[in-house]
């Protein structure tokens, strides 16, 4: 049996983050999840990637005394999924900065969550939602991670979330976060 957790290796997650493209959502071969203590040990589960190439990116930097938003170039951003059973049983999420071939070096990880934590943010958006006193938070979602729109996304909506699916417009974001901001003004 093929342990896939060697071909989980910075080097080999970059050579192959860096070949994928854009238009296509990438899934490994099945295999069985090692995780102990875990219900799902021993489940059949896979890795789901997707890339971005976005043509530039938000960064806030500060300058002297101000904070500065500014467009800059943008590199490639993948994400990775790690689903176990069922599709939508999402066990972990990454989000990997993927450096150019030129820029050498390998894929950094800017976000992770796991089991619990993937539920967890989901369940405290659902508390925020239901406090009296909290509910007008105002809460924009901002994802490239298909599935978890998928799964999540009409549910984050009907709790009056905004949900901005990456790569988005700067405009678009401004938008969804004055329409929040209002949404939340305006229940008051």
């Amino acid at each position: 049996m093929t342990d896939w957790s060697e071909f989980d290796t910075d080097e080999t997650e970059t050579f192959f983050a860096r070949r994928r493209l854009d238009s296509r959502t990438y899934a490994s071969r099945s295999f069985p999840l090692t995780r102990t203590n875990s219900d799902d040990q021993g489940a059949p589960a896979r890795y789901l990637y997707k890339v971005f190439d976005p043509a530039s990116q938000t960064e806030i930097i500060r300058e002297a005394e101000e904070w500065v938003i500014r467009e800059s170039p943008a590199g490639r951003v993948q994400i990775k999924l790690l689903v176990a059973r069922e599709a939508g049983n999402v066990k972990e999420i990454w989000i990997h900065r993927v450096p150019s071939a030129e820029a050498g070096g390998s894929v950094r990880t800017l976000l992770n969550l796991q089991q619990p934590e993937v539920g967890r943010l989901i369940e405290f958006l659902r508390l925020l939602a239901a406090d009296q006193r909290l509910r007008r938070t105002p809460v924009v979602v901002c994802s490239g991670a298909s599935d978890l729109t998928r799964v999540y996304g009409s549910e984050l909506a009907t709790l009056g979330y905004e949900v901005v699916r990456k790569p988005f417009e700067l405009e678009d974001l401004i938008g969804s976060v004055r329409r929040a901001v209002w949404s939340s003004q305006s229940s008051w």
